[in-house]
C-alpha cells in the first residue's frame, strides 16, 4: 500500500473543495509558518482553527488541513534551553542518601522500640 504524501493529501483537499483551493494553500501555508514555531499548543490550534474559520472554512475542513500539514516533515525549531536538548545523566547519589536516610530510620526506630 502506498502512503500518501502530505502533498498529496493537500492536492487531494483542494480536488474534494476546488472552490476554496485558494483558501486552502492560504491557510495551510500559514499553518506551516505557525507549526515551524515548535508544537502546538491548544490555544494555538484554537487560533487557527479559528482562523479558518474566518477564511471559511468549518472546523472540520480547519482540523484536516492542521493535520495534513503536522504530518509534513519540518525542520526542528532552533531554540535553546528547552526539552529539545540532549537529557543529561543523572547521579544516582541522591537516590542512595535518601535510600539510606530511611534505612537508618527505620533501625532508629526498631531500637527504639525494642529498648
Amino acid at each position: 500500500m502506498v502512503r500518501p504524501t502530505p502533498q498529496s493529501s493537500l492536492n487531494t483537499l483542494e480536488q474534494l473543495l476546488p472552490a476554496k483551493g485558494a483558501i486552502l494553500r492560504g491557510y495551510a501555508k500559514g499553518v506551516s509558518d505557525e507549526l515551524s514555531r515548535g508544537p502546538l499548543t491548544l490555544d494555538r490550534r484554537d487560533r487557527l482553527i479559528g482562523r479558518g474559520a474566518h477564511l471559511g472554512l468549518n472546523r472540520f475542513e480547519a482540523a484536516l488541513v492542521l493535520a495534513v500539514a503536522e504530518r509534513q516533515p519540518n525542520p526542528a525549531p532552533q531554540q535553546s534551553g528547552t526539552l529539545l536538548e540532549e537529557p543529561r545523566q543523572r547521579s544516582f547519589l541522591p537516590l542512595l542518601g535518601a535510600a539510606a536516610a530511611v534505612q537508618a530510620m527505620i533501625i532508629a526506630t526498631a531500637w527504639w522500640s525494642l529498648s
